[in-house]
């Protein structure tokens, strides 16, 4: 099994916020850049999305685009001149169960907007920690055909989060999971990408003591346990790994244990004890201390209040 194939296995996302993006004739919709990795599926029209910084983008109907977190950006139609900006918080509209709508101002001679997108914020993560698009630096944009599978999963996620019922958040993020896989699936197919941002922009042999680690969080890595998993000397793996992951092999460690523990209390009964060893925790209260000291709370605490 592949590098790329053992981390797709412990993929996690999370659908953070959905809206309904609407561009009409002579505006631009100025859009924040996001904590979080964005998504565009154009559903209308054709236009230009301007990153503040970088080249622009021009899109289609059922183009599908990615921005790395924090990129603001704009969308407006193509060769537009002298165009009014609105920004999308500013006029934002809830609809129905947290959608939100972001819309230029109506033309009094059509009110039917040029574009239309809907556009979310997404977390998705290898085991709760190294993220899927850590590596992406600028955004990424796949033209889907009629019958290209990932349209269609797509268009399924968009009817779930436009019509939702009982179990729709637990399978929005099942179909985004699944258009997250198929578009690494394709881009997969580019050497630059598969030596790029699918594998976080690092080295494979850092990702394979990552791997380690989500694996088997529990177990009692060390230092040199972790090099060895990675066939380097510890120095040298303890200098590319913090380059690259931006903290040491044993922090990492520890925020990975600590994510897991937060899956553990959030969605099981166990005991704070059990959840401590389950992560590698021997003591009960040193790990209640590393949990406080990472989210400001006790487990116990945590938990009761993401059940509320």
């Amino acid at each position: 099994m592949s590098l790329l194939d053992r981390l797709l296995a412990s993929l996690e996302v999370r659908v953070n916020a959905f809206a309904i993006c609407e561009v009409h004739h002579g505006w631009s919709l100025v859009l924040d850049g996001t904590p979080t990795p964005l998504i565009h599926y154009v559903l209308k029209g054709s236009g230009i999305l301007r990153p503040e910084q970088g080249p622009a983008i021009r899109f289609a109907a059922h183009n599908f685009i990615i921005l790395p977190p924090r990129i603001r950006h704009t969308l407006e139609e193509l060769d537009g001149v002298d165009l009014q900006q609105v920004r999308g918080m500013d006029d934002g509209v809830a609809l129905a169960d947290g959608l939100l709508a972001m819309s230029t101002p109506g033309d009094a001679a059509s009110d039917a907007p040029n574009i239309v997108t809907a556009c979310g914020t997404i977390k998705a993560t290898y085991g709760g920690s190294l993220g899927l698009f850590d590596g992406l630096r600028e955004p990424i944009a796949v033209s889907l055909g009629e019958d290209d599978p990932l349209r269609g999963a797509v268009e399924a996620l968009l009817a779930e989060l436009a019509s939702p019922s009982l179990g729709s958040r637990a399978l929005a993020e099942a179909l985004l999971k699944q258009c997250l896989i198929l578009l690494v699936r394709r881009m997969a197919d580019d050497e630059a990408a598969k030596s790029g941002w699918l594998l976080g922009a690092a080295d494979p042999r850092l990702v394979e003591a990552v791997i380690t680690m989500l694996e088997n969080p529990a177990r009692e890595h060390t230092l040199a346990s972790l090099a060895a998993s990675a066939g380097m000397s510890r120095s040298g793996f303890a200098a590319r790994f913090a380059v690259a992951f931006g903290r040491s092999p044993i922090g990492f460690l520890k925020g990975v244990r600590l994510l897991q523990a937060t899956h553990l209390l959030e969605r099981t009964d166990l005991p704070i004890g059990a959840v401590a060893r389950s992560v590698g925790y021997e003591s009960r209260t040193y790990f209640s201390r590393a949990f406080r000291a990472a989210y400001g709370t006790d487990p116990q605490s945590f938990r009761a209040a993401r059940r509320r």
